[in-house]
């Protein structure tokens, strides 16, 4: 999908502005959260339109406008194009989480950490998740695991 977008950009943006695009991005749910690089803040609606038209779900696009930092692990974000909203529902091995990427620190990157995990727990296990924050590794790991307690 990566090469995707940079291709489509590139029709769309002059090869200075093409440039500047991160190519990668996030789909939480139906938010795409792309990053935007200062040079790229000009094309973000562009950019936006472009990630809805590769991505049927996405009903909203956000710019991350710094990197995930403090206490909470979170991210600023800019509104871009879509339905005005943070809040979605994620889907992820069977499992659903309800997530608002402007108040809780989610990456759909950790998937395979977070089966991972849950596959390495071990029948009989207490599994206690500190500052969980959505719970997606707690979640994954009482759906797939055979753990006697999952605490978050």
């Amino acid at each position: 999908m990566r090469e995707r977008l940079g291709k489509t950009l590139s029709q769309l943006l002059s090869a200075d502005d093409a440039i500047h695009v991160c190519n990668s991005y996030d789909i939480v749910g139906d938010i795409a959260i792309v990053r935007l690089k200062e040079a790229s803040e000009e094309s973000g609606l562009k950019i936006a339109q472009t990630v809805m038209g590769i991505h049927k779900n996405v009903k909203t696009v956000l710019a991350q406008t710094n990197a995930v930092s403090g206490e909470f692990r979170l991210r600023k974000l800019r509104y871009l194009d879509g339905e005005k909203k943070t809040s979605t529902i994620h889907k992820e091995s069977g499992c659903q989480f309800s997530v608002d990427v402007e108040k809780c620190y989610f990456s759909p990157r950790l998937s395979w950490e977070r089966m991972r995990l849950a596959k390495l727990a071990e029948k009989g296990e207490i599994v206690v998740n500190m500052f969980a924050g959505v719970g997606c590794f707690s979640i994954v790991m009482a759906k797939y695991s055979n753990v006697e307690s999952v605490f978050d």
